[in-house]
Order: C-alpha cells, then structure tokens, then sequence
C-alpha cells in the first residue's frame, strides 16, 4: 500500500490531470483565435484553429491517461512535456507584453494579457507531469482513500486560486476584497477628471472620506480665495461590472467642516503625485482602517 504522501500526490498529479482535459476540452470547443501564443507562433487563424484542435486532443488524450493510470510513463512524459512547452510560451508571449492571454481555459476572457498565475498554472503542470513519471501510483485506481482526496483537494484549491481574475471584487458593489478605501482611491488619482479638476481650483488640504452604499466619496477642501467661501471638490467612485470605474466630480461651498472620516494626507499644489507621494498617501489610508 503507498504511504499517504504517495497518494496525496497521485491525488495531486489526477487533479493536474482533468485541468489539463478541461484545457484540451475547452480548444477543440471554441478555440482562442486571439491567443498570446498566437501571435508569439505568427500562426494564422485558419492554420492556428488546426493546431489548436490537434493540442487539444493531445491534451485530452493524455489527461485521461494519466486519471487512469493507462501507460503511466508515457502519459507522463507527454503530460511533462506540453507544461513544458507551455510555460516557455507562456513566459515569452509575457516578454513580448502580446496580448490575448492564454487561451487555455473556457471561462477566461481572451482579451486579457498572460499573467504569471497562467505560467504558474503550467508549471504545476510540468510538475504533474514529472511526478507521474517518476512517483506516483496509477491515477484513480487509488481514489478511494482519503489522502487521495486531499491532494487533489489541495490541487484543485490551487489551480482555483491561480485562474481567479485578480483583484477580487465583492458581488454587489464590485469593490475589491482586500484594501477598497486604498483601491477606491487608487482609481481616483489615476483618473483625467481628478487631474483636471486639481488643475482648474489649485492647492487642496487633506481629504476626509465616507462611504454610502456602493459609492465611496473623498472631499478635498480648497482654501478661500481673497473674502469669498471656502470650497470642497467631491469626488464620488463607484464601480461596474468587471471592475470598470465611474468617477464623479462636483464642487460646493464649504459652510460647515466635512462628516467624513479624515483621511491624513499631505495637501498638494500639483495635479499630479510622483510615485513615492503617491506610495505614501495609499500607505496612510491603510493605516486609518477605513473600510
């Protein structure tokens, strides 16, 4: 009988295994005319739609060998092989910044760029494949005991975390999961109405910060010029479906001081923060634990 580590990684290697169908699957079902890989090959759509078809036999093929346990070696190597052939791929279609991304799962968008978490998917493919060559027992004739199960627990948890599209957004509001204030803001700063209303009324002071509902809303009061009221820009950032960013701007009389939380960050005179500026003022709204 194996040892549990032993059949952690066979339950690991078959979990591999049906990512790798699921990717054969998902080419010969619809294809990915606009693939990185592609564009690295210089490939046509008419010749790469055959190629794609042939790899994704190859991939079906022998993600099923190995789930069975059918030619372990030889399944192996042919599963080694393609991770291999992938991440290198991979990684230069990332070099060369080519977009379509990979085109090697069936719920990924093509019209996003190749991220390390695609060559970090085919290298643990490299690594199934290696394992089934040299150290696991045959495929699912081990999937009924436990350990089985939670390696391929594991690898499933794994491969999910590693096709997630980043950052994580809520379902409702569609802010991100982790740091929203520190994202929000991010948003606003990077955004030409924020740039051009800091060009039109000068020098602000430190913003304040609330949220209501969906929308998180920063104020930045600007100093009375001569006798006449002081001002405050609003600025309201909310968030579509896929993440995208809606930015309003309005200005009005400050009569009384501002509910919001404050938010410490140094006044500026310029429309635009360098780099390090910027780095400081999404430290110091980390730090307030406004959320």
């Amino acid at each position: 009988m194996p040892g549990p580590w032993a059949l952690q990684l066979s339950g690991a290697v078959c979990c591999s295994a049906v990512v790798l169908a699921l990717a054969g699957a998902a080419k010969i079902w619809r294809g990915s005319p606009d693939s990185a890989i592609r564009r690295v090959l210089r490939v046509g759509p008419a010749r790469w739609r055959l190629t794609e078809c042939a790899f994704g036999v190859l991939e079906c093929a022998t993600g099923i060998a190995v789930c069975t346990g059918s030619a372990p070696r030889a399944a192996g190597s042919v599963m080694a092989v393609l991770g291999t052939l992938f991440v290198g791929l991979l990684a230069a279609a990332r070099r060369r910044r080519a977009p379509g991304g990979c085109g090697c799962l069936p719920w990924h968008r093509t019209g996003e760029a190749v991220t390390w978490r695609a060559i970090a998917r085919a290298g643990c493919v490299l690594a199934a494949g290696v394992a089934d060559l040299t150290a696991t027992p045959n495929g699912l004739r081990q999937a009924g005991h436990a350990w089985f199960g939670v390696g391929a627990l594991i690898a499933a948890l794994a491969y999910t975390l590693l096709s997630m599209q980043l950052p994580v957004r809520t379902p409702r509001c569609h802010r991100s999961l982790w740091f929203p204030v520190r994202d929000a803001f991010s948003a606003l700063t990077s955004n030409a109405i924020f740039s051009a209303f800091l060009d039109s009324h000068g020098p602000t002071g430190a913003p304040s910060y609330q949220r209501d509902g969906c929308t998180d809303q920063f104020s930045f009061s600007v100093p009375a010029v001569s006798e006449g009221p002081s001002q405050e820009l609003i600025f309201d950032v909310s968030r579509g479906p896929g993440g995208t960013v809606a930015v309003r701007a309005a200005v009005r009389a400050r009569e009384r001081p501002a509910t919001g939380r404050t938010v410490h960050l140094p006044a500026t005179s310029r429309p635009r923060w360098s780099s390090k500026e910027m780095g400081d003022k999404r430290t110091e709204l980390e730090e307030t634990g406004a959320s």
